[in-house]
């Protein structure tokens, strides 16, 4: 018996020894003038990665996670900028991450902030100026796809629930889209073309799916999910429409 807990004793000190073991992995490249960069890690196996070209650009990644026992921490961070004044922000907690920011012209704004468990952020902004993003995924196995193309777009995407799936695309002029999505397995897909349009979206059921296509000027789309596999899509095109859609 004292050999048997010897030896059980032995594997769980490897076990833990291999699961907290630090195999982070950095690296910053910056060409151009002024540029800013800062990346801490703190866990296991963990990478990053920051590129900067242009100038007085600003990158700051952390990375926290930490495995137990047999269960590893992963969480890996990527940041391109091309351009002048784009700022991109990552925090990441907890374990199995993944996250991507691009932004290739002029004062653009990224955040991304990954505290649950085996989410998935992609984010890109290019050909534009002073777009901005913000994600902030807190629950298990969500995923987000933001991208902004033009001038002075922005974007919010919150996850809290499990497997959610956001993807959102933007081109035009301050086209704003607020995302809410929390409960199990819902699904949203919206695009955005023009100038000034506007999505609030809010999914807290189970497993909805809503489609949102809007192109013109000063459309307005309203969409709530709360109900269980609730299904929607609103397609507006023109000017100045108002778009409202509540499902328990």
């Amino acid at each position: 018996m004292f050999k048997l807990k010897t030896l059980f004793a032995a594997i769980l000190a490897a076990s833990a020894a291999q699961a907290f073991a630090d195999n982070s992995n950095a690296n910053v490249y910056q060409n151009g003038t002024k540029h800013d960069a800062v990346v801490t890690q703190d866990g296991s196996l963990q990478t990053s990665a920051v590129v900067q070209y242009g100038s007085q650009n600003t990158a700051s990644t952390t990375q926290s996670g930490r495995g137990f026992l047999f269960l590893t921490s992963k969480n890996d961070s990527y940041v391109y900028q091309d351009g002048t004044k784009n700022e991109a922000v990552v925090d990441q907690t907890g374990g199995d991450h993944e996250v991507q920011v691009k932004q290739w012209s002029d004062e653009q704004d990224a955040k991304v902030t990954q505290t649950g468990r085996n989410n998935t952020s992609y984010s890109e902004q290019y050909g534009g100026v002073k777009n901005s993003l913000t994600v902030e995924q807190s629950g298990t196995s969500d995923d987000s796809t933001v991208v902004q193309n033009g001038e002075r777009n922005s974007a919010k995407v919150a996850q809290d629930g499990l497997g959610g799936s956001v993807d959102l695309y933007q081109a035009g002029y301050k086209n704003k889209a607020d995302i809410d999505q929390s409960g199990w397995g819902n699904d949203l897909v919206a695009d955005q073309f023009g100038s000034e349009n506007f999505l609030e979206s809010s999914q807290t059921g189970s497993y909805s799916a809503g489609t949102v296509y809007q192109d013109g000027t000063a459309n307005q789309a309203y969409l709530t999910q709360a109900g269980f596999a609730d299904i929607a899509t609103i397609t507006q095109m023109g000017s100045a429409n108002m778009a409202t859609v509540t499902q328990h």
